[in-house]
């Protein structure tokens, strides 16, 4: 996942994908089948850690806008966060070729991406009925859903900090 993460689906030749995974490519062929088959399994992945790290704290019942502040003070502090450099293998593959040429990996992205708008959106219903923000829950969700797209790919072209901050601190602003 890690390989594919830092270097793209078509940046990831079948020799880096045997050092990243310590092993040989018949044991490549024979666990996985080729590799978009492994990209596939690392997109899926992916969105089961992303999805715990970020998105479940904005799912569950109760959430509100703490956990949106928190989520966003999170993605806004690549430090905090273990390949925070790396931005999101998602969004990352969002602007690859093999996204719009294969609808297998379409439809992952667009999948997580839907998850990552109904997770605020649940989050954002939440506060609106305990009178925490003042906005519409489903635009809202947009916002924020760019708003996190946004940070993991600024995140990953090394902006400042500051600039991240600013993002995260804005966004929270305008929802009340």
């Amino acid at each position: 996942m890690t390989c594919f993460w830092e270097l793209g689906f078509d940046g990831a030749s079948i020799t880096a994908l045997e050092a990243a995974a310590g092993i040989d490519r018949r044991q490549l062929s024979r666990d996985y089948g080729n590799k978009r088959a492994l990209f596939l399994q690392s997109l899926d992945d992916f969105m089961v850690v992303a999805g715990e790290r970020y998105l479940v704290r904005l799912e569950h019942e109760g959430s509100g806008l703490d956990d949106i502040a928190t989520t966003l003070s999170e993605l806004a502090d690549p430090s905090r966060q273990s390949r925070g450099h790396l931005g999101c293998l998602i969004c990352n593959t969002s602007l690859e070729p093999i996204t719009s040429q294969d609808d297998a990996v379409r439809a992952r992205v667009h999948a997580f991406f839907h998850r990552i708008e109904g997770a605020y959106r649940l989050a954002l219903t939440h506060a609106a009925e305990a009178g925490e923000v003042r906005a519409d829950p489903h635009k809202a969700a947009r916002q924020l859903l760019g708003a996190h797209v946004a940070l993991l790919c600024l995140a990953r072209s090394r902006v400042s900090d500051d600039v991240l901050a600013d993002i995260a601190e804005q966004t929270l602003a305008s929802l009340r």
